[in-house]
């Protein structure tokens, strides 16, 4: 007789996954666009902007940044500072930045911010700070808890983001670059969405879900489901395959984490009469082709077989 039993139990996970430094220029010519002079021709080098980073950014699910203050009159009240980070790993990574040519001082802005906690970007090379999210607006440091966070909720999933940086000169030149890379969203076990589902991992992209990076299928949607318990037989937990973008729930795997620990095991699999096969889905299929994408790096930063 088997029993599913939901327990929201938050596992948070700090691993991270080190990448190759990618590398990318771009040069924008828009001499005295400020009010400066333009340079004599020859004079002085085109201004050209190069970025750094690693292929790969880690970041958690996001929650309001919340604090409390005493009023005159001595009652406390909640102060909702905005939007941050609030589970491990922290969701930022360093760019790195080379100006070349033009004229001192600089000014950049990377990632639509011009500073990061250690403070602006102005010099000729340096590193930033940048949020691992996918877009946001109004980011803010000097809130609670001393660390960004953001005015309005920002889009925080797993895929491609392109991290777009413009330098200024003294003279009024710009030079734009762009880098890419691939966020990953840890998937905070046993929390879920205002809708009261969990959280959802969506086709073709990849999480690090228990620990472990999981690509998801294209074609289905993998909600995260409860722990579950067998008289007599290994614990497992849960996945609830949905069908995207129909919504139609399809079938369930159950996995176990069996010890040493690093690797997921199938426990069973229960396909829906009808929903798998809708759409031209091989439910089967698709569970095999997600156990056998446990632990690889995404597609973009693998490369296309």
């Amino acid at each position: 007789m088997r029993e599913w039993r939901r327990r929201p139990e938050e596992r948070l996970f700090g691993w991270f996954v080190s990448g190759a430094l990618l590398t990318a220029v771009a040069v924008v010519f828009c001499g005295g666009g400020f009010g400066g002079s333009p340079p004599a021709v020859g004079q002085i080098e085109p201004l050209r902007l190069t970025l750094s980073a690693p292929q790969i950014c880690e970041t958690g699910h996001v929650g309001e940044a919340l604090g409390s203050h005493i009023t005159e009159g001595g009652s406390r009240q909640i102060r909702r500072y905005g939007w941050r980070i609030v589970t491990n790993p922290v969701g930022e990574i360093d760019v790195g930045w080379t100006v070349r040519g033009g004229v001192a001082p600089y000014t950049l802005t990377i990632d639509g911010e011009t500073q990061d906690r250690q403070g602006a970007f102005t010099r000729r090379t340096g590193t930033g700070s940048v949020s691992c999210v996918l877009s946001h607006t109004g980011a803010v440091w000097d809130g609670y808890p001393g660390s960004r966070y953001f005015r309005e909720k920002p889009v925080v999933d797993s895929g491609l983001k392109m991290i777009r940086a413009t330098v200024t000169d003294a003279t009024g030149a710009t030079a734009e670059a762009s880098i890419d890379v691939y966020v990953i969203l840890a998937i905070p076990w046993g929390t879920f969405e205002e809708t009261g589902r969990s959280l959802p991992m969506h086709s073709g992209k990849t999480y690090r879900m228990r620990g472990l990076l999981v690509t998801i299928p294209t074609g289905i949607t993998i909600e995260a489901g409860g722990e579950f318990d067998s008289f007599g037989g290994p614990a497992g937990f849960t996945l609830d395959a949905v069908d995207e973008p129909g919504g139609q729930h399809l079938g369930v795997l159950v996995l176990h984490e069996p010890y040493p620990y690093g690797r997921f095991e199938e426990l069973w699999r229960t396909l829906e009469p009808i929903g798998s096969s809708d759409n031209g889905h091989d439910l089967n299929a698709k569970f095999d082709e997600l156990l056998a994408s446990v632990g690889q790096l995404p597609l973009a930063v693998r490369g296309a077989p």
